[in-house]
């Protein structure tokens, strides 16, 4: 299947869509890879414009985790700042981007405020469409008076701004609906790809449980939290944390109570790593719809995840895992994980039985073709759990 559009209003050829980031890192990296697999499949000319930070793989790394058919255009090296960043964002859509794409699609708070700032004015105009991947106004390491003027800003992006809100959850689409008073925005959730996902057998031998933890060591991710549950279950199971980063304090944090690191490994390398957990203990303090609990999910491993923005959407809480408001209770959920018998088994098997249905990328194709098309429905509020962390209005 090929997509076409009018583009000079004269001759038909693939629809051309470039996706703009200045946050090629973490789970964006894969969530952007997934998308634009996807789409290139559909026939969509497909470009992604980036800036590099701290744990963006190197270009060699990303040409092999992107589909061939996505070209790669990179910021020059030497301006490291988020002002430098943005400025060469809109100096891209404004002199490149907006002459030769039919859609534009913002990734980032950061890449979304340059990129729809640019657009500002402008006579014509690609669609466009902003997915912040959680928003940065529940960033609990901003203070409240950052993380308001965040809010101000994206409420009047919202309000000004000629682009269309994409969120990759439905917890998500809820705060948008709630904090910003958007009035209308879309869906697309994030997935994985099941092909070649290693699938975990339930291992009934005895053995010292694995309790992992995937992601960049950061505030975001809660280190010390994992930490805390670690030094009370000392002995009793192995922590290990799939990833690395560059916070010594945090790094210490966890090594004084026993939890080793991988360091940062390949994208499979670091499936196969979490392939031999028995749980995920996912505690993180912001999230927009993290394809790390998908992919622990999918292969069948039981989650303990914090009750936030996007967990919410992934965990069924009492049935593959459960959503935690607190260090106490993700101790006390642990501990029913490791001593009650039957319930890590029951969890594993429900994971299994939803993956095809709930976490395959294979919609994305065709959900954001029907998105950039204004045939995808708006999203209308949900019934998930509501998160316990949310920014008050």
């Amino acid at each position: 299947m090929v997509l076409y559009l009018n583009h000079d209003q004269s001759a038909a050829g693939p629809l051309v869509v470039a996706h703009v980031t200045e946050s090629l890192g973490g789970g964006v990296v894969t969530s952007l890879a997934r998308l634009t697999t996807r789409q290139a499949e559909l026939g969509m000319a497909i470009t992604l414009y980036f800036t590099r930070r701290e744990d963006t793989p190197p270009l060699a790394e990303l040409r092999e985790i992107f589909d061939p058919a996505v070209s790669l255009v990179e910021a020059p090296a030497g301006s490291e700042s988020l002002l430098a960043h943005g400025l060469w964002i809109m100096s891209k859509v404004r002199r490149e981007i907006s002459s030769s794409a039919d859609v534009i699609h913002f990734h980032s708070s950061v890449g979304g405020a340059f990129g729809r700032a640019a657009l500002l004015g402008r006579r014509r105009s690609p669609r466009s469409f902003y997915s912040p991947h959680g928003f940065s106004f529940l960033r609990t390491d901003y203070s409240p008076a950052i993380r308001n003027l965040y809010r101000v800003v994206e409420r009047a992006l919202c309000r000004w701004a000629p682009s269309n809100l994409v969120l990759v959850s439905r917890s998500e689409a809820d705060v948008a609906t709630r904090v910003l008073k958007t009035g209308t925005c879309f869906v697309v959730s994030n997935g994985v790809c099941l092909e070649g996902l290693p699938v975990r057998e339930f291992d009934r031998e005895e053995h010292l449980p694995v309790v992992a933890m995937v992601g960049r060591i950061a505030y975001q991710k809660a280190p010390w939290k994992f930490a805390e549950v670690a030094r009370h279950f000392r002995g009793r199971a192995r922590f290990v944390w799939i990833g690395d980063g560059d916070n010594n304090e945090f790094s210490a944090e966890l090594a004084d109570a026993g939890v080793e690191k991988t360091g940062w490994l390949t994208y499979p390398d670091a499936l196969l790593q979490l392939a031999k957990a028995d749980v995920l203990l996912f505690l993180t303090l912001w999230e927009g719809m993290p394809l790390a609990v998908m992919e622990a999910q999918s292969i069948g491993i039981p989650v303990i995840a914090s009750n936030i923005v996007g967990n919410v959407d992934i965990v069924d809480d009492g049935r593959t895992g459960f959503l935690v408001d607190t260090v106490a209770d993700a101790i006390d959920s642990l501990e029913r994980m490791l001593g009650e018998h039957g319930l890590a088994e029951r969890f594993f098997r429900e994971a299994l039985q939803v993956r095809s249905s709930r976490w395959s990328d294979l919609h994305l194709g065709v959900d954001s073709a029907d998105l950039y098309s204004g045939r995808l429905p708006a999203y209308s509020r949900s019934e998930t759990r509501a998160p316990s962390v949310i920014l008050t209005t």
